[in-house]
């Protein structure tokens, strides 16, 4: 029997020659050199890959550094004919890795580029001589100033250094520094030996500039798939609105606690928008409250603003707070805005029908990552040599998840009433319940009896393993969405007010933001992180089907 089965494997192992690596065609050409930096003045970075036939079908995708590994950036991957030229405008900051294929059959070849994305200037604060400042003549002012995140940093005189306080006039003072990159940013401030104060810089409003820094943010978190990232804050009690409050007025009131021996503030205000910082407004009251003017503040958008208190002819060193607001139209409860949930609720429900329907009809080879698949996903009858793990960041190029658009149709009449409402949250309810559901499938749910007949490529295996034989035995059968069912509680109702709708509109928007997420995850491609460990056997892969 050992001797029967032994051939069995044998014949399978040649009938599996296209799995083993072989004499693959030549992997694309890149243009560029390795650990090239691009900087504000060069960015965005721009490679051509070229295949090894004037045609060729070539793929890209982005990756970003993560500790000793490589991810892929999600919505950075495509594909075109050979010469491709990729520019990667608005990529992430830090260190990339472009991967580039030839999509021939069987061609595991692959050329990546390395390189660092830096377009943040270093900050230059000065604190002495004074924006503005009156000396008199032959006063002694040392120089006093800092280069944050430089390799460089010069000014007039060395910091330390008397500044020209010679003979009555105005005078300028100038910082330059430059970072790794070579980002360089520079500080110019106007003072006056003797005489009336010089006028403020142009550009201020009416006041001094205060010192630069930056505005740092934080990860939007998990579950908040397509959020905007969430700002860090400081010293935030000292600031209104709290962090986080959705004010429902495109003119909210900004107050502060008032800063012994400041007589002017500086009101600084950011939007938050594709994982950067736009300033939007500064101005500079006297009071610790501003009125943000109409025509600044946009209905659904994510603000940060931070305040610096001016004490003693000169700004603080640091901020006396920062914290973040979003804008949010007022919800009322009316038949327009009961029709508004629902479809934000029917959206969510399309999007996650589109997941499922793209589940069910079966993975391909592209919308697996190269190199994601490992041992532990393999059943008993495939045998594998070599050694390696699997990686997360390889390349893909997905089935696009096709969402159907709404059905045109006149608008229903919805009477506001408890029943209306409670019909609404059901919905809503019911598409986080089946994204959720999804979600698990997704997240090592699924088996080989979700691959089509040959989805498994010898590029999908980790590095440094092979398929070496695979006996015969039964596909596994495909998984399924298991939507949890709803918990009804007896009595259960919904009180007609606007909060109640406003709680439904969030409930809604909680469902398309994971609808959303998961179109994201599917379209980055799966590894094998997505599978039951052992479900995948010999009908999924290539040369056996």
């Amino acid at each position: 029997m050992r001797h029967i089965l032994r051939f069995t494997v044998v014949a399978v192992a040649a009938a599996l020659a296209g799995l083993l690596p072989g004499a693959a065609a030549a992997a694309p050409a890149v243009s560029g050199a390795d650990d090239q930096v691009w900087n504000a003045a060069t960015a965005p970075p721009s490679y051509t890959i070229t295949g090894t036939a004037p045609g060729a079908t070539v793929a890209w995708q982005l990756q970003r550094r993560r500790g000793p590994v490589y991810v892929a950036v999600s919505g950075r991957a495509g594909e075109g004919a050979s010469p491709l030229t990729v520019t990667l405008a608005g990529a992430p900051e830090g260190e990339l890795r472009l991967v580039a294929r030839q999509t021939a059959p069987n061609d595991p070849g692959r050329t990546q580029r390395t390189f660092t994305l830096d377009t943040t200037p270093p900050v230059v604060t000065v604190r002495r001589p004074t924006a503005g400042a009156v000396y008199e003549p032959g006063a002694a002012v040392a120089a006093d100033y800092a280069c944050q995140g430089a390799v460089s940093c010069s000014g007039t005189v060395p910091s330390g250094a008397p500044v020209d306080t010679s003979s009555p006039g105005p005078r300028e003072f100038v910082v330059t520094a430059a970072d790794v990159a070579g980002n360089v940013a520079t500080e110019r401030l106007e003072y006056r030996v003797g005489g009336t104060p010089a006028p403020p810089p142009a550009g201020t409003a009416g006041g001094p500039a205060p010192p630069s820094a930056p505005i740092r943010l934080a990860p939007a978190g998990p579950g908040a798939e397509g959020a905007e990232p969430r700002p860090r804050v400081e010293r935030a009690g000292r600031l209104r609105p709290a962090p986080g409050v959705a004010v429902t007025t495109r003119r909210p009131l900004l107050r502060w606690t008032r800063v012994p021996g400041a007589r002017l503030y500086n009101v600084q205000v950011y939007r938050v928008r594709d994982g950067g910082v736009t300033k939007v407004l500064s101005r500079f009251p006297a009071t610790n409250r501003l009125r943000v003017p109409g025509g600044v503040l946009d209905w659904g958008g994510r603000y940060i603003w931070r305040v610096w208190p001016r004490v003693g002819g000169r700004y603080t060193a640091q901020p006396h707070g920062v914290t973040w607001f979003e804008v949010r139209r007022p919800v009322r409860l009316t038949p327009a805005q009961l029709l508004v949930n629902q479809r934000i609720s029917q959206a969510a429900l399309r999007r996650t029908a589109a997941v499922e329907a793209w589940l069910d009809a079966g993975l391909v080879a592209g919308d697996l990552r190269d190199g994601g698949l490992g041992r532990a996903d393999f059943g008993a009858g495939v045998a594998l040599a070599g050694a390696g793990e699997p990686i997360g960041g390889g390349l893909a190029s997905p089935r696009p998840v096709v969402v159907p658009a709404a059905v045109a149709a006149r608008a229903p009449r919805l009477r506001v009433s408890a029943r209306q409402l409670l019909v609404n949250q059901r919905i809503s309810q019911a598409a986080v319940r089946r994204a959720n559901a999804l979600a698990r499938r997704l997240g090592g749910g699924l088996t080989g009896g979700d691959l089509r007949a040959g989805a498994v490529t010898p590029s999908k295996l980790a590095p440094g393993l092979a398929a070496a034989a695979a006996g015969p035995g039964p596909a596994p059968a495909p998984s399924v969405t298991a939507v949890a069912a709803p918990v009804r509680r007896p009595g259960a109702g919904v009180r007609m007010t606007d909060r109640q709708v406003l709680v439904n509109q969030r409930i809604s928007q909680a469902a398309v933001r994971r609808a959303n997420g998961l179109v994201d995850l599917v379209g980055g491609g799966l590894t094998g992180a997505a599978f039951r460990d052992g479900s995948i056997t010999a009908a999924s892969l290539a040369g056996t089907g």
